[in-house]
């Protein structure tokens, strides 16, 4: 850093009564936020993962597929673990499901389990079952 850059700083500190490190870490920390705001703003490119493995981040209907195709046949709750739901909102999540429901990909159904308790079930479509009127 110049001289310039310090005595800035300094009389930064001055006026708020902290030290040159709180100062710092504020700056950086709102340097990183908005450089993560921006990443995140720009949809379908690339954000960081492992050092040397770029991340592509999916939609919602591409996770939910990905977990579906590994797995055919699971509760909804297992499905929502699988994909993190957590990270996107509700509402785009389960309109990513009743989205792909809707295109026959996929079917929810609800079943009773012999506990009496009923279960929602989500199974992944085959093309013998999407020929079939009726199913999905």
């Amino acid at each position: 850093m110049d001289g310039k850059i310090l005595k800035r700083i300094d009389g930064i500190c001055a006026e708020t009564q902290t030290t040159r490190v709180d100062v710092l870490c504020v700056l950086v920390r709102a340097l990183v936020g908005r450089h993560a705001t921006r990443q995140a703003g720009q949809a379908g490119q690339e954000e960081r993962g492992l050092p040397g493995r770029p991340v592509l981040r999916l939609s919602p209907q591409e996770c939910i597929m990905r977990a579906m195709r590994s797995r055919p046949r699971c509760t909804v709750r297992e499905l929502k673990q699988a994909t993190s739901s957590r990270r996107i909102s509700v509402c785009d999540w389960d309109n990513a499901l009743m989205a792909l429901c809707d295109a026959g990909e996929l079917r929810v159904a609800d079943e009773r389990v012999p506990s009496g308790q009923i279960r929602r079930t989500v199974t992944l479509l085959t093309a013998e079952d999407k020929a079939q009127p009726g199913v999905g």
